[in-house]
Parts: structure tokens; C-alpha cells; sequence
């Protein structure tokens, strides 16, 4: 981590190798430069100021986030933590700076909110309901489509596994059941099953319901992540056909 000490009238010293680095600069070259009005950009001046001030006045460290200028004329986001430093007599001599770049950070953030979002569309376009169990803790996610589904509220329905054998109709949890115990133990290539859900207001939601194991290093399941699809429209349609299909063979008798 870049490490260095910085007064307050700009000039900087102990400069470690991670902090040439981080600004790409020489030992020679950061010796004639302030890393108030040299590397920092201006919008900065006045926000840093009030903060390390604070941090003198109450004597104790701080920890915010600003930018720098990288020597190529990038700038580069940056945490800091600053630890205000006092001799004998209480009089403030000068600040340790602990500098993380929070470059790959936040690419990285920006990247996940881009994952998280093509999920969300792809939930949204596809209609399905999405859940994770971790199978240690019997803890269960369901994306608020999943619970749209039943008809619940996210603090409607505890966020557990169990709550499985408690929604799915009596005469289906068996089979259910079974059929998740042969694909964790890798006796079928997959898991997808066709089964009712209670519904809040009491009736039986028709479901498709496909999983994926994740595995351990062991080879050994950990979580099961899947999706649920209400079948609901599709059943009234094949109620329909069939009733037409009634309709017409008494027409042809």
C-alpha cells in the first residue's frame, strides 16, 4: 500500500516504492512537487482541507476518498487514511497517509452493477423467479419476482429453505423432494420439476422450477441456485384447448 507523510503546506516525504507507483513519478521528480495544488485536482481543495482540520482539532485519524493526478494526467480515485501526528507539546507536525487506489474497485463495482442489471432485465423479460440456497445455512434468497409469484412482500415470508416444504402442495413434496436429493447426489444430469405453490390468498400456483448446483472444491454441492416459472396462463390455455377440443368432438359425434 502507498504509505508517505504529508504536511499541510504541501510538501511530502518518505515517500514508500507503492507510492511512486501509484502517482508514477520518480523520488526527484515528487520532491518538487505539492500534493496540494500539484496532485490534487482543485475541486478537491477546499473538501480536504475542512477534513484534515477536523482531524487535527479532534486528534485522530480519518478516512475519505478524493482523487490524484497520475503523472500521465489521469486521475486516479483514492481512499486515505490520515493519522494527524503531535511532539511533546501537542503542536501538530505532520500526517501519515495510507493511500489505496480504488481504481480496479470501482471498475470492478461498475462491472458488478452492469451484471446485477442485465439480471434484473433478463428476470424482467423472461418473467421467471429467481433463488439461491445456500444449502449450510438453509438460508434462501427469492427475487421479488419469485415472491410476486405467491403473492408476498419480501418480510412476508422468512428467507429459509424450510418455507419450501411449506408452500408446496402436500401431494407434490415428495416427488419434489426426491428429485432434488437424486440430483445433488449426481444420480441425474439435472434438476427441473413441475409442481403448486400456496399462493398468499390460498389457491395453488402451477410452477416449472430448473436449478443449477454450485460445487466445492471437494466436488461436493454448496448452493443451488434456480428459477421459477408460473405456468399459470399456459394451464388455462391447455384448459381452453381441451375444452374446445370437447366442444368439437361432440360437434363431429
Amino acid at each position: 500500500q502507498a504509505v508517505c507523510i504529508g504536511y499541510s503546506d504541501g510538501r511530502a516525504e518518505a515517500l514508500n516504492n507503492a507510492t511512486y507507483e501509484l502517482f508514477g513519478y520518480t523520488k526527484q521528480e515528487v520532491a518538487s512537487l505539492n500534493w496540494r495544488t500539484d496532485l490534487t485536482p482543485q475541486k478537491w481543495w477546499e473538501q480536504e482541507q475542512l477534513i484534515l482540520e477536523h482531524a487535527v482539532s479532534h486528534k485522530q485519524a480519518i478516512t475519505y476518498e478524493k482523487e490524484f493526478f497520475h503523472k500521465d494526467g489521469n486521475v486516479i480515485p483514492v481512499r486515505l487514511l490520515v493519522h494527524p501526528k503531535f511532539n511533546d507539546k501537542g503542536e501538530f507536525q505532520f500526517f501519515i497517509a495510507h493511500i489505496t487506489d480504488l481504481s480496479e474497485i470501482n471498475k470492478a463495482k461498475k462491472q458488478l452493477k452492469e451484471n446485477e442489471d442485465r439480471l434484473k432485465y433478463a428476470q424482467l423479460a423472461g418473467n421467471d423467479g429467481l433463488w439461491d440456497w445456500d444449502i449450510a445455512s438453509g438460508n434462501l434468497y427469492m427475487s421479488p419476482r419469485y415472491l410476486e409469484i405467491l403473492g408476498y412482500d419480501h418480510d412476508e415470508i422468512p428467507q429459509h429453505y424450510s418455507i419450501f416444504e411449506e408452500l408446496i402442495h402436500p401431494k407434490d413434496l415428495k416427488r419434489v423432494m426426491e428429485t432434488h436429493e437424486k440430483y445433488l447426489n449426481n444420480e441425474t444430469p439435472r434438476f427441473e420439476s413441475h409442481f403448486r405453490m400456496k399462493h398468499k390468498d390460498g389457491h395453488y400456483v402451477p410452477i416449472l422450477s430448473r436449478s443449477y448446483k454450485i460445487l466445492d472444491k471437494s466436488g461436493n454441492a454448496v448452493r443451488l441456485v434456480g428459477t421459477h416459472i408460473d405456468l399459470t396462463e399456459i394451464h388455462i390455455v391447455q384448459q381452453q384447448l381441451k375444452a374446445s377440443q370437447e366442444r368439437f368432438k361432440l360437434l363431429s359425434d
